[in-house]
């Protein structure tokens, strides 16, 4: 017995019994056999890899260029592999529920408060707001009451005043953001290297699932 890993096609000997006679260089990995009085070389490409790859990309490059695929096929029990996670995210849903409900209340202390630290001599920025359209103002004003009634925010006297930016979702409603530029000029930087991506691409390797999470208010959910 013969354990074949990586083949990818075996040709028996009923086919090429068929071809009557063929020339096979094992070296050049070719294969030439007769077809209609003429010879067809078939070539081997060790640099050939399996890969999944989208029927449309397929039909593209036949369209395009005389390369073709070796197509591969396999039956999954899809049923039972999505009935596995969905009882996961349900598991993960139910560990943190905390997540999904609308926030209460200010963060708990932590073991650090966090601090914006100004350069020296700079000026406090103190900015006049933009000017909104009427339904965006009254969005504006209903946000801050909400925020403040969920006790999220509270009246402070700080001299520092940065602009209010309502963003679109996709869902029609309205993102509350807070426009830092005029103090993210006078901020002493805290620089940290970042990641290398080609590390956390790999990281994610093989995946086939990915979600993403959309915070009713991220900015207190964090």
């Amino acid at each position: 017995m013969i354990i074949l890993g990586g083949v990818d096609l075996v040709l028996g000997m009923e086919w090429l019994a068929g071809l009557r006679e063929i020339e096979v260089d094992f070296e050049k990995l070719t294969l030439t056999v007769p077809v209609q009085n003429k010879k067809v070389t078939l070539r081997a490409e060790p640099e050939l890899i399996k890969a999944a790859i989208r029927m449309k990309i397929i039909e593209g490059t036949m369209l395009e260029s005389e390369l073709g695929f070796m197509v591969e096929l396999k039956k999954v029990e899809r049923e039972k592999c999505v009935e596995a996670v969905l009882d996961q995210v349900v598991q993960l849903l139910t560990q943190f529920e905390r997540v999904f409900q609308k926030p209460q209340g200010l963060l708990p202390d932590r073991e650090r408060d966090h601090a914006i630290t100004t350069q020296e001599g700079t000026r406090i920025p103190n900015l006049r707001p933009y000017k909104y359209q009427h339904y965006q103002k009254d969005e504006i004003e209903k946000m801050v009451r909400d925020m403040l009634t969920a006790r999220i925010i509270r009246t402070s006297s700080s001299p520092y005043a940065s602009l209010v930016i309502l963003v679109k979702k996709k869902n029609g409603s309205w993102r509350f953001c807070v426009d830092y530029r005029a103090l993210n000029k006078i901020t002493v930087p805290k620089k940290f290297p970042i990641p290398i991506i080609k590390e956390l691409l790999d990281e994610i390797g093989g995946t086939d699932w990915f979600s993403k999470l959309d915070l009713h208010s991220g900015c207190h959910q964090s």
